[in-house]
């Protein structure tokens, strides 16, 4: 296998686990050193440098980057892959506890919508790429409606840095809109049929008409 084909395996294997693509290439580059700066991880990335300050402090949180003071100068190292183990499991123990709190979630506004004869379906999907996917779906809407409800900015930022996806569904005719709510439990994305509920790591779908209409008449 060539270098090239072992580190898109690799790229994908760490997006597959949870790492954004961002957090996935600059532990890819680090892991290979005993330490690296900010400045370092710039150059041979080409990533901006916020980015990366971000994207170290999300490792940090994981569990799998350490702050190192050598002379003079901030260094972060990388802790070996079977981390990712214990942070897997910690990823568990939370997806647990996020499941609870979206049935309560789900019980709650079903209190607000009108009785249905209709099955709610409940789906859930764990990774960044399912998170992604999902977000794309949601900007190509039947009914060229697409509904975003976002705990803070950063929601937008995490799947359209750039804001080219939303702005090519306006092109198609969708009409999004976005709102955003700070004390709100989950990031909310309703289109179609469906209410998406984004967590940090994992989004839960929602297949309900009645449900889906009626977050959508808050807007």
């Amino acid at each position: 296998m060539s270098t090239a084909g072992s580190d898109k395996s690799t790229q994908n294997l760490l997006e597959e686990v949870g790492l954004t693509e961002t957090e996935a290439h600059l532990y890819r580059y680090g892991i290979q050193h005993d330490a690296v700066t900010v400045q370092e991880l710039g150059k041979e990335t080409g990533i901006k440098r916020p980015t990366i300050y971000h994207a170290l402090h999300t490792l940090t949180e994981k569990g799998l980057v350490t702050e190192q003071h050598r002379t003079g100068k901030i260094h972060f190292h990388m802790e070996p892959p079977a981390r990712l183990l214990g942070w897997l499991d910690r990823q568990r123990e939370e997806f647990a506890q996020k499941e609870d709190g979206v049935q309560k979630l789900i019980a709650e506004l079903a209190t607000h919508t009108p009785s249905s004869t209709q099955d709610i379906v409940v789906t859930s999907y764990a990774g960044t790429k399912n998170m992604q996917t999902m977000f794309d779906l949601a900007l190509y809407p039947r009914s060229k409606e697409c509904y975003i409800l976002a705990t803070s900015s950063e929601f937008l930022k995490r799947f359209d840095a750039d804001g080219s996806r939303v702005s090519d569904a306006k092109q198609r005719g969708v009409n999004v809109h976005v709102q955003t709510k700070k004390d709100a439990a989950a990031s909310l994305v309703i289109f179609d049929d469906t209410t998406a509920l984004f967590m940090n790591d994992s989004v839960t779908t929602i297949v309900s008409p009645s449900l889906a209409k009626t977050i959508a008449s808050l807007f």
